[in-house]
């Protein structure tokens, strides 16, 4: 009789992220000052959407990071293998964490900005 061996199942392949934006991360990225109020209501509206998909999926890795470390706490089975994903979602919880950093910044500057053109048009009372 020959042993049936059974097809270990694989991983269900990570969805690949959207393409990031490219003005948050382009060294030649276009000043605030030199858009005019559509791109910068644009600029803004492009940050809040990505910071609110950034915000979901860091509300998904927290819920990983403490699941993994549940498993570090009662079990010593695949110890190794554990921490090798729990070092895998910490990291990818940094990243995000900066990017999310980033998208804010971003969004307060165009604010700032915004306000600064609004300025001028509500000492007069418009």
């Amino acid at each position: 009789m020959t042993p049936t061996i059974s097809q270990a199942r694989r991983p269900a392949p990570e969805r690949p992220e959207s393409p990031p934006d490219p003005a948050p991360t382009t060294p030649f990225r276009r000043s605030v000052r030199d858009l005019d109020s559509f791109e910068l209501a644009d600029r803004l509206a492009r940050a809040w959407v990505r910071n609110e998909r950034r915000l979901g999926e860091l509300d998904r890795l927290d819920a990983a990071v403490a699941g993994a470390r549940r498993r570090l706490a009662t079990s010593a089975v695949g110890r190794g293998l554990v921490e090798a994903h729990l070092a895998r979602l910490l990291a990818r919880r940094a990243a995000c964490s900066a990017a999310a950093r980033d998208d804010a910044e971003l969004a307060e500057e165009s604010c700032r900005e915004w306000d600064a053109r609004r300025a001028p048009r509500r000492a007069v009372g418009s």
